[in-house]
C-alpha cells in the first residue's frame, strides 16, 4: 500500500512536471512574441516619427511659400495702383492723334528750310 501511495505521488509529480514544462514553454513563446512585437512597434514608431518630422518640414516650407506668394500678390496690388487705366490711355491716344507729333519739325530744320527758300529767291 505504501508503494501505491508512492506511485500515485510519483504519477502526480510527473503530471505536475509535464504541466510546468508546458507552462514554461508557453511563457517562453509569449516572451519571444512580446519581444518581436516590441521590436516591430519600435520600428513602426521610428518610421512614423520620421514621417511626421518630414511632414512638418514640408508644411513649414509650404507655409513659407504661401507667405511669399501673399507678399508678391500684395506688391502687385500696390504697384497696380500706379498703372494707367484704359480710359486714360484712350484719352492720351486721342490727343496724340490730334497733335500728330511725327509731323513736328525741329527748330534747326525750320531755319534750314527758311535759308533754302531765301537762297532760292536770290
Amino acid at each position: 500500500m505504501a508503494e501505491e501511495g508512492v506511485s500515485e505521488i510519483s504519477a502526480l509529480l510527473n503530471e505536475f512536471n509535464t504541466k510546468m514544462r508546458d507552462i514554461e514553454e508557453r511563457h517562453d513563446m509569449l516572451k519571444e512574441r512580446l519581444l518581436l512585437l516590441s521590436q516591430s512597434f519600435l520600428r513602426h514608431e521610428e518610421r512614423i516619427t520620421k514621417e511626421i518630422a518630414l511632414m512638418r518640414e514640408e508644411f513649414k516650407e509650404s507655409r513659407l511659400d504661401l507667405d511669399r506668394i501673399k507678399e508678391n500678390v500684395q506688391q502687385v496690388i500696390r504697384d497696380s495702383a500706379d498703372f494707367a487705366r484704359r480710359e486714360e490711355l484712350l484719352v492720351l491716344e486721342k490727343y496724340m492723334k490730334l497733335w500728330e507729333p511725327l509731323n513736328f519739325v525741329k527748330e534747326n530744320d525750320v531755319k534750314k528750310m527758311i535759308n533754302e527758300k531765301l537762297k532760292g529767291k536770290q
